[in-house]
């Protein structure tokens, strides 16, 4: 089997210590390359890509590693999302506690 090892390095939001860990992913020979296209379908990876005087060159980011790239980033987000609707829900749930914010309607 072919394996693709993503290294991410997870921040602890509660403990104060940062810890590293590997996490590795074995994706079946015969369909790393429907996973490679997928993600890059589905996060826009472009074979050519500008320069600065406007012409073309083929990408100097592998498929592979756009890939990979895009598996940590979508990662980070999750754990991003996470946070902010954790932060949210504290907020809400404040709002709804404090006495302030009743209306008496008879």
């Amino acid at each position: 089997m072919h394996k693709i090892v993503i290294a991410l390095l997870l921040i602890l939001f509660i403990v104060a210590p940062v810890f590293a860990k590997d996490i590795t992913f074995t994706i079946p020979a015969n369909k790393v390359a429907l996973v490679i296209d997928s993600f890059c379908s589905e996060y826009s990876y472009q074979a050519q890509v500008q320069i600065e005087d406007a012409s073309y060159i083929p990408n100097p980011e592998t498929k592979e590693k756009f890939t990979k790239r895009m598996i940590i980033q979508y990662i980070k987000d999750v754990v991003k999302t996470v946070k902010v609707n954790e932060i949210g829900n504290a907020a809400r749930q404040r709002a709804i506690d404090d006495p302030k914010n009743d209306v008496d309607i008879q």
